[in-house]
């Protein structure tokens, strides 16, 4: 028996009135799309069997990607009342660039906003991005609280989100990793004796605070109850600091933010006590500190990424199942840490 012929594009253009054009955008998920039309013929394509060519398909995809044409945009939407972030931090550069050049390859121009620029103040930000043809939202440093906008006519991406966040698909940094490269690398110039600063009350940060936390006690685990630190809680007073670090003797102190509890104690960075930031961001890099920083060109990249798929796929709003990618950050050594003498390597017990 002869096998029955494959269903073509053609023939679902005359089977649904539209253009050959028209059903190839469709299919391939085209936002500029009516979304009603293009599940119309998404249903008609499904009930006459009709079965895409991957040859076919990836030989057009690859003549869409050396001539992208812009025609609708996505938004990064930075928060910080304080100063537009764009202006003053080198890693919010660096994620916008990312997130331009990933755009511009898949056919998006990309336009960037500051949550508190007084001239989008009320709801003018809504109406701006309305009228620009804007599908796609990149929340960084914002919550939803934020930003007054319908949520259900935008495909959105978080960046690390608080616990207080929506359920959308979000980016996040791999504090637990993160930890882990700090303490390898620790091992790696000498140190022996780490110790972790945390600080559970921070509310917006508990969760890498966390993050940190259970890396560093299955990192101690291991040595043994005999080399074993506790951590110490960052809240506790400087007196209490002094004891805490007398009693058991780090050399070596990884914790969010500025080295702000050795230096008031008298201690010497890193000629008695090295240190290692785990929160990255602005301040390490100012202060030429050693710290382990979000990768923000991945970041951006990513979340380009995120969106399109979303739009691709007329998804909108809240997500059914939100999905979170984790992305690993990188080790930079600064002035905060020292090769230390002894580079054995630690006897686990």
């Amino acid at each position: 028996m002869a096998s029955k012929s494959a269903v073509t594009q053609a023939q679902l253009a005359k089977a649904t009135g539209v253009s050959q054009a028209t059903i190839s955008r469709c299919l391939r998920g085209d936002p500029a799309q009516s979304a009603t039309s293009c599940a119309r013929i998404r249903k008609i394509a499904q009930e006459l069997g009709y079965v895409p060519n991957p040859f076919a398909s990836g030989m057009a995809r690859e003549r869409r990607e050396k001539n992208p044409t812009p025609s609708s945009s996505l938004a990064i939407i930075a928060g910080n009342p304080h100063y537009d972030p764009l202006k003053i931090e080198p890693e919010i550069q660096q994620l916008v660039s990312a997130a331009r050049d990933q755009a511009n390859a898949l056919g998006y121009s990309i336009e960037y906003f500051w949550r508190y620029n007084p001239e989008l103040a009320g709801p003018r930000m809504a109406k701006v991005i309305k009228t620009r043809n804007i599908l796609g939202l990149f929340l960084f440093h914002l919550s939803h609280e934020e930003l007054n906008v319908p949520w259900d006519q935008f495909s959105i991406v978080l960046q690390n989100p608080t616990h207080h966040s929506p359920l959308f698909h979000h980016l996040t940094s791999n504090r637990f990793q993160n930890t882990q490269i700090a303490l390898e690398e620790c091992q790696r110039l000498g140190y022996r004796r780490p110790a972790l600063l945390i600080n559970l009350a921070d509310d917006l940060n508990r969760k890498g605070e966390i993050m940190n936390l259970g890396a560093y006690m299955a990192y101690s685990y291991l040595l043994g109850d005999a080399k074993r630190i506790p951590p110490f809680d960052r809240n506790q007073s400087a007196k209490e600091f002094g004891l805490w670090f007398k009693k058991y003797q780090p050399d070596v102190l990884l914790g969010s933010g500025p080295a702000a509890l050795p230096v008031p104690c008298g201690f010497k960075i890193p000629q008695q006590v090295g240190y290692v930031s785990l929160s990255g961001g602005k301040s390490p890099v100012r202060t030429g500190a050693t710290y382990v920083g979000d990768r923000m060109d991945v970041m951006g990249s990513t979340a380009i990424d995120l969106l399109t798929t979303q739009i691709h796929r007329h998804e909108r709003g809240f997500p059914t199942h939100p999905r979170c990618v984790v992305i690993a950050g990188q080790w930079h050594e600064g002035s905060t840490t020292l090769r230390q003498r002894s580079t054995s390597p630690i006897q686990r017990s």
